[in-house]
């Protein structure tokens, strides 16, 4: 195990994946005052919704386990820290995959906070948590850039180009 392998972007998107775990506690949803169903938005009697209770059973329908998948996102940069500091070999550039699976993240978080927001638009806020979260998972997607850059890129070229 060698830590000097370990490059500004593989930091960058380890810092992203605590970032993005610790949002999961945060309040990412707020509810005012509003019919009954807006206000069960976050559970009964609840009036905030952190990462993990606003992934329920209505968004569970569109993606299975969503706060699940949030959770494996931020594990993905220390994945990417634990392969550069043992020195593993792959076929794929170093940060490809983080950076592919940060941009799922962001993708995940940007629809459930602006497309497909629990309850009634009007009743139903964004709260510093998703904000957070949001800030995380680009750290991630950065931090993958970063580090498949600085370690060279893509050295094959795809089939049918010079």
């Amino acid at each position: 195990m060698d830590f000097r392998r370990l490059g500004r972007g593989d930091i960058v998107a380890a810092a992203g994946g605590v970032v993005l775990f610790v949002s999961m506690f945060l309040t990412w949803f707020s509810v005012k005052a509003g019919t009954a169903a807006d206000q069960s938005a976050c559970g009964a009697g609840k009036h905030t919704c952190t990462g993990f209770n606003t992934f329920n059973v209505f968004t569970a329908l569109i993606i299975p386990g969503m706060n699940v998948l949030l959770v494996l996102a931020a594990l993905a940069p220390w994945i990417l820290v634990w392969i550069v500091v043992r020195g593993h070999r792959l076929s794929w550039p170093a940060g490809e995959v983080t950076m592919i699976v940060g941009a799922i993240a962001s993708t995940l978080i940007l629809y459930n906070g602006v497309i497909s927001r629990p309850g009634a638009r009007e009743f139903v806020s964004l709260d510093y948590g998703w904000y957070i979260g949001l800030l995380g998972a680009l750290m991630i997607v950065a931090g993958g850039a970063i580090s498949q850059v600085s370690r060279g890129g893509v050295t094959r070229k795809p089939p049918g180009t010079f």
